[in-house]
């Protein structure tokens, strides 16, 4: 088998070229760290602020809170004095407008007789109805019921019971708010069969699939998180089955009140599920539960808070305030500004891979976020692509101002460009169209064929391509270098400077 030359240079040449063609694989976890974009706290402050509005109102501000979800029942607006309790709500949205927070308002349905059961439809319908009309220009995200799949959330706690719920409530959300977006219930645990029934039967229903996640104990029996591992992958295996659909998880708890399980532990919990649950790329939003601690008398559901019930920050708070507001801890942009500056960043990197783009979904909005939000240069965006996220191109969370001083940055940025700035990709060159380099090819296929000499191996055919588009050398030199084992072609070094090699020279005087 006839072959060019090839030395180690060429072998590192050949896993370059590797790199460009292949799927970014290097972010295998996402080191872009969670932001206050996709955490989120269950705060149901009118409920639980009385007396303590000035406290929720400086902990939501200071913590740079961006999501909450409160509740709006029909046992709380239908008792004595429902104008209280509407005056109540106004204010508290008002107060999160003003926060610029985002509010997942959470329907459900009231206690009767110790019991959820809902009979009637149409009454259900009316409390929906009333509920996006009155607060639809400052809640723009609504979930249907909670843990429907629980017993104490729902009698009977079937899909046949759910379903017709989850229909009434999005044609009703919709009618009134077009725009709205619609969650189901966050179903107590990830719950399988329930999602597939879901998926497959009430599809058309809702917006987004939703999840409560409650693993503390089993984070303590296991040693890890490997019990929430399990369920996420297989609740992956579920998904993949059905066309594409964005998850949230609602609630996502550490309770004290389990025996052994200190405030430490809670942060762990918390911060390593949390990373968990996002680090998938198809989970999109965690939101914790619970901003503070009740005083029910029921040691597990009292303990959940990030607050003590004399607004005290327990250990995790620390962590859920240390969590940065956005991408590079700055705003995301609204009104479609982020959509076009990535439709930009698209175009340009394609002129460094017009081959296509070798990034996956998952990464793209990682690098959109570095190139949007952390300002860095394209190149740097390219260089991260060729040699992943390790390549010391792009810091997860540090800006382009700062990290463009380390000496990190500086070598992986002179890492084979060219001098007008483009990645080499063979013999020193940047790599021309795709459509050019094919046609060229079909070209060089041709005129090959005047020759009498062996045709290119498949295996070998994209590097005597590459040598006639890329390193300068004649039909007359591959010719000779297919009859003579490759002497007259190097795999890496042009032309212009092989030519003076004494091998060379020797090939060259043969006859062909």
């Amino acid at each position: 088998m006839n072959r060019p030359h090839v030395s180690r240079r060429v072998v590192s040449a050949l896993l370059l070229c590797a790199l460009l063609l292949s799927p970014l694989a290097a972010f295998a976890r996402d080191p872009f760290f969670p932001s206050k974009d996709q955490v989120g706290l269950n705060v149901h402050w009118s409920l639980g602020g009385f007396g303590r509005d000035d406290v929720y109102e400086s902990v939501l501000d200071g913590t740079n809170t961006r999501w909450a979800r409160e509740h709006f029942s029909t046992d709380v607006f239908y008792v004595d004095q429902p104008g209280a309790w509407f005056d109540r709500y106004d204010a508290v949205l008002a107060k999160y407008a003003n926060e610029k927070v985002k509010v997942v308002g959470m329907l459900m349905f009231g206690f009767e007789d110790g019991e959820i059961t809902l009979t009637d439809l149409d009454l259900w319908e009316d409390h929906v109805r009333l509920m996006v009309e009155r607060y639809g220009d400052r809640v723009r995200y609504w979930q249907v019921w909670n843990e429907p799949n629980s017993p104490d959330f729902l009698s009977p706690n079937s899909i046949e019971t759910y379903g017709p719920i989850l229909e009434r409530s999005y044609a009703a959300i919709k009618d009134v708010d077009p725009d709205a977006t619609v969650l189901t219930a966050g179903l107590a645990g990830l719950e399988r069969f329930w999602a597939e029934r879901l998926l497959r039967d009430y599809r058309d229903s809702f917006d987004v699939l939703a999840f409560h996640t409650y693993y503390c104990r089993e984070l303590r029996r296991d040693g890890d998180l490997r019990a929430l591992e399990r369920e996420v992958n297989a609740m992956h295996d579920v998904l993949s089955k059905y066309e594409k659909v964005p998850v949230w998880i609602t609630e996502n708890g550490c309770s004290r009140g389990s025996k052994g399980i200190t405030q430490a532990f809670q942060e762990r919990y918390l911060r390593e599920s949390t990373n968990l649950l996002l680090d998938t790329g198809w989970i999109e939003r965690v939101f914790v539960y619970n901003i503070r601690d009740y005083d029910t008398g029921n040691a597990y559901e009292d303990n959940f808070g990030l607050l003590g019930l004399e607004n005290h920050w327990n250990v995790p708070m620390k962590w859920y305030d240390a969590i940065p507001i956005g991408p590079y801890n700055k705003r995301r942009l609204v009104g479609g500004e982020e959509q076009e500056r990535a439709v930009e960043l698209r175009a340009r990197l394609s002129r460094f891979f017009p081959s296509g783009l070798p990034v996956s979904a998952e990464n793209w909005g990682r690098l959109v976020n570095a190139y949007v939000y952390g300002e860095y240069p394209v190149q740097a965006i390219v260089q991260t692509i060729r040699y992943g996220a390790g390549s010391a191109a792009v810091h997860p969370s540090i800006a382009y101002e700062q990290w463009k001083e380390q000496e990190a940055y500086r070598k992986t940025m002179a890492r084979d460009f060219t001098a007008d700035g483009f990645p080499i990709f063979a013999y020193g060159r940047a790599r021309i169209d795709v459509d050019e380099e094919a046609h060229l090819a079909r070209r060089f296929r041709r005129e090959l064929g005047n020759y009498k000499v062996p045709m290119p191996t498949p295996e070998t055919w994209g590097m005597y391509v590459n040598a006639r588009i890329y390193g300068g050398y004649s039909m007359s030199e591959i010719a000779h270098a297919l009859k003579y084992g490759g002497k007259t072609v190097h795999v890496s070094i042009p032309q212009s400077e092989w030519q003076e090699r004494a091998e060379y020279k020797e090939t060259m005087a043969k006859p062909l």
